[in-house]
């Protein structure tokens, strides 16, 4: 299943009700959600986002915060280094913040840009997450900045059209790998008509409805190839493409390989071997030692 609910487990590991990445984008991320908190400082670089379909520069400083409700894609100018907090609704419950339901952004000072930026380069480390008490020691940094956004974070929450589209997105998601998909189908589903869902969606997304869906099947395609044994032939009808060579096509001109040769790369990866990670479209799945060779 692809973007745009990004499962916290995914990124977060199943045993950390928060945790913490350092992130350096240098490619657009799409339009996607979350089933959990995400708080990010932006510490270098430049770039653009678009927050539930509002437009916000990205540059030091900058710092927001998206509930679950909330959707985003971002667009590095041509870098962005940030430091990312992610933690579960659960959480954010347990810590008295479960009114914190909607998506809110701020603005802090490069000074104190740089002094969240020296600990929190510190608690990346790889040695920091084996010490005792690693996830208390992130609430230290988390609380304050946490604190800042809900206290004077501009709230970014979603219209009542906003999140009938949100809805006509969730739909194309459910049903990308259906050949017949079309965008009044997504637009009805939502209760939209067919050009205000198409205007929303260019704004919202960064792309035309036909060029997204493409984008779904194919990164369901690598998924498919870079986890399970299935053929590539395989591959490309459960992914919703209704022809094979429009399938290699489209896969050549948006990765400029072939499928077998991103398979043979994602072995790799997955193998410990030399492949860069940068080459794929998304963080590939665990290594399972149990599971089949993959057909070629």
């Amino acid at each position: 299943m692809p973007l745009p609910i990004i499962p916290y487990l995914l990124e977060s590991g199943p045993t950390e009700p928060v945790s913490l990445l350092r992130r350096h984008l240098t490619e657009p991320f799409p339009v996607h959600g979350h089933d959990y908190f995400e708080l990010e400082l932006v510490v270098s670089g430049k770039g653009r986002q678009w927050l539930n379909g509002e437009e916000l520069f990205m540059e030091p400083g900058c710092l927001y915060l998206l509930s679950p409700a909330d959707y985003h894609r971002v667009e590095p100018e041509p870098v962005l280094e940030l430091y990312s907090f992610h933690f579960t609704p659960e959480y954010a419950a347990g810590l008295g913040f479960s009114l914190a339901q909607e998506a809110r952004n701020t603005r802090i000072s490069l000074e104190e840009t740089a002094a969240h930026a020296a600990k929190l380069l510190s608690l990346t480390e790889p040695s920091a997450a084996g010490q005792a008490y690693h996830v208390q020691e992130l609430l230290i940094p988390l609380l304050p900045l946490l604190l800042r956004l809900l206290r004077e974070g501009r709230s970014r929450r979603l219209s009542k059209p906003e999140k009938r589209f949100q809805a006509g997105l969730k739909y194309v998601q459910a049903h990308h790998a259906e050949p017949g998909l079309h965008l009044e189908d997504a637009a009805r589903a939502c209760g939209l008509s067919a050009c205000y869902f198409s205007a929303l969606f260019s704004q919202a997304v960064g792309y035309r409805f036909t060029d997204y869906v493409t984008e779904c099947r194919l990164r369901h395609a690598c998924a498919l190839l870079s986890s399970s044994p299935v053929s590539v032939t395989e591959a490309a009808y459960e992914s919703g493409f209704s022809s094979l060579p429009h399938f290699f096509r489209c896969f050549k001109s948006r990765f400029g390989c072939s499928p077998g040769r991103y398979r043979k790369q994602a072995a790799e990866a997955l193998s410990g071997g030399s492949a860069d990670p940068s080459f794929f479209p998304f963080p590939l799945p665990k290594s399972d030692p149990k599971s089949k060779e993959s057909k070629p």
